[in-house]
């Protein structure tokens, strides 16, 4: 929460505008002219006096004595924070009386019953009854309590305030605040709930410091949430510090934060590097490469390929991905030919890096923070499909395939590809009467049992790689 400079112009202004502003209370007839002089002054210094006050506060946050629970109150309300309250006990009363009812007798709602006043204190606790209850008289007889002796009819209530002070021992709750219709008698056999006392100064204090901490960007949750806030295309997003074995980089300043996020978006790139040399890569400009739409004049995994960086920069804008020429090309360049690249880049990466390294207000000091795309798995899976009988097998092939389709390209960072999971889905389908796995597992694997994903990868598959038969 900044407290921001005033300026001696801005001083000025603000006494400017207090000296001239008029209204109607300039315009009097009888009694004191309004004091257009000293009292702008006045209220310009007591604004000055309640930035000051809140820099005091700043300062003394961790002296709670010295704030009154307003002040508190106040102050936490700058950053979404409220006092919590506590909680309202709850329990039971029993109304009760001596004689079987001759008519239905009814306990009704928001019924109020208090304790006798404490000795010490002399406060008294009220609870209502939180809900409306019936002693029937044609079966009064199923509310006789063999043991007292007494009819008796057991009514939910909850105390009026919030806090410890609710909490009270059985027989407490005595004293009935209307007249007590039906009954000769009411109390609570049983003690009333445990519940959480109103926030104290410091509980508050403290809670509103974790709150500032989890918003900070030096933090996981920080950073999380301002990412979150700022890119909603960024999907998922998992942050890693030093000492996870996925940062394999010390940081430009000795302390490396690597940001993974599940999504993207899509923009088409040109470049026109030289020709360097077979079964070296060059390297494109814009950072990461999503894939290759064209080299003018040679043909994807003919004459080149696609080679993605593999280090610990790879899918940042720090990435090193490029295309390589094969010795078997069927057409190659020669040294120092000007090509022609037409590629796709996830700019996603780049707009949430240039936030942390260009704007001044988001640079954290002393880390290195890194976006870069989470590793997409390819999965591919192939099943047999028995339906029942009535039902069309194409329909409900296309209905298994779209299925499996919507659960798997929605799975987080880190989330495992399960078997049981998919005939979950696959088995809510109307028609469906058997699904049997034939291949499970990573696109070009032949396995088939449970796919473990990694931390930072995420599980994507395309219709073609859904085999249904």
């Amino acid at each position: 929460m900044p407290v921001n400079k005033i300026t001696a112009d801005q001083f000025t202004s603000q006494l400017e505008d207090g000296i001239t502003s008029r209204n109607n209370a300039h315009d009097v007839e009888i009694g004191p002219v309004a004091d257009i002089v000293t009292q702008p002054v006045a209220q310009v210094l007591e604004l000055q006096n309640d930035r000051i006050r809140l820099v005091s506060q700043l300062i003394l946050l961790d002296q709670s004595a010295v704030f009154t629970d307003e002040d508190v109150n106040n102050f936490v309300f700058n950053e979404n924070q409220t006092r919590n309250l506590g909680g309202r006990s709850s329990g039971t009363l029993i109304f009760s009386r001596s004689l079987a009812p001759t008519v239905d007798i009814t306990v009704q709602r928001g019924y109020p019953v208090a304790t006798q006043p404490d000795q010490s204190t002399g406060e008294t606790v009220v609870f209502i009854t939180t809900e409306a209850k019936t002693m029937p008289a044609a079966t009064a007889a199923s509310f006789f309590n063999l043991e007292t002796e007494r009819y008796e009819l057991e009514v939910a209530i909850q105390a009026t305030v919030a806090g410890k002070i609710g909490e009270v021992g059985p027989n407490r709750v005595t004293r009935p605040l209307r007249p007590l219709v039906g009954f000769d008698s009411v109390f609570n056999r049983n003690r009333t709930s445990n519940v959480v006392d109103i926030e104290t100064n410091d509980e508050l204090i403290e809670r509103y410091k974790l709150a500032i901490i989890g918003t900070q960007l030096a933090t996981k949750n920080g950073l999380k949430l301002f990412i979150e806030s700022n890119f909603a295309d960024a999907g998922d997003i998992l942050v890693i510090t030093p000492g996870d074995p996925l940062i394999t980089r010390s940081g430009e300043t000795g302390n490396a934060v690597d940001v993974f996020i599940t999504g993207s978006q899509t923009t088409t790139r040109q470049s026109t590097p030289e020709f360097v040399g077979i079964g070296q890569t060059i390297v494109l400009e814009n950072q990461p490469v999503l894939n290759i739409t064209n080299v003018s004049g040679y043909v994807l995994n003919t004459d080149y390929i696609l080679v993605k960086d593999t280090t610990g920069v790879s899918e940042s804008v720090r990435a090193q991905d490029g295309i390589q020429f094969l010795a078997t090309a069927t057409t190659l360049p020669s040294p120092g030919d000007t090509l022609t690249v037409d590629y796709e880049q996830n700019i996603l990466v780049e707009n949430i890096q240039n936030v942390f390294d260009s704007d001044a207000d988001n640079i954290v000091g002393g880390q290195d923070i890194l976006i870069r795309s989470g590793v997409q798995v390819d999965v591919e899976m192939s099943a047999t499909l028995t339906i029942l009988s009535g039902f069309s097998f194409n329909t409900i092939r296309t209905a298994v395939i779209s299925a499996i389709e919507s659960f798997v390209n929605v799975l987080n960072l880190g989330e495992d590809v399960e078997r049981s999971d998919i005939q979950l889905v696959v088995r809510t389908i109307t028609g469906v009467d058997n699904f049997v796995f034939s291949l499970f597992d990573r696109l070009g694997s032949t396995g088939n049992a449970d796919i473990t994903i990694a931390k930072n990868e995420f599980a994507r598959v395309e219709t073609t790689n859904i085999t249904v038969i």
